[in-house]
C-alpha cells in the first residue's frame, strides 16, 4: 500500500465521476493524439476505466493507447496496447513484459 510521508494512505488526484471517489491504480496511461489537450483527455478517462475496459473502448474507436501495468510476476511492467498504439510505435511486437529498471 502506498502511503505518504505521514503515514497516511495516499490519495490520487483522479476522481471516478461514477462513483465522487479518486481512483487509486498502479498503472499509468499514454494516448498519442495531434491535439495534446484531446490526449490529456483521453488517457485520463481510460486511467479511470482500467485497462480491460479502458483498452476494449479505445480499441473500438482506433485510439493509439498504451496501459504499463506493474506485473510483480515478471518482476517489470506489462505493456497493454491497441493496434492503433502498436502500428504507431512498433513497441510491443513480440515483447509482453519490460524488466524493471
Amino acid at each position: 500500500r502506498d502511503l505518504t510521508p505521514d503515514g497516511g494512505p495516499r490519495i490520487g488526484h483522479v476522481l471516478d465521476p461514477r462513483t465522487g471517489r479518486p481512483v487509486s491504480r498502479a498503472a499509468s496511461v499514454t494516448v498519442w493524439r495531434r491535439s495534446a489537450f484531446e490526449a490529456d483527455v483521453l488517457s485520463t478517462a481510460l486511467y479511470v476505466m482500467g485497462p480491460e475496459r479502458g483498452l476494449a473502448w479505445a480499441r473500438a474507436r482506433g485510439v493509439a493507447a498504451c496501459f504499463l501495468i506493474p506485473d510483480a510476476a515478471a518482476g517489470g511492467v506489462s505493456l497493454r496496447a491497441t493496434p492503433a498504439f502498436d502500428a504507431r510505435f512498433a513497441l510491443l511486437r513480440g515483447a509482453e513484459s519490460a524488466p524493471a529498471s
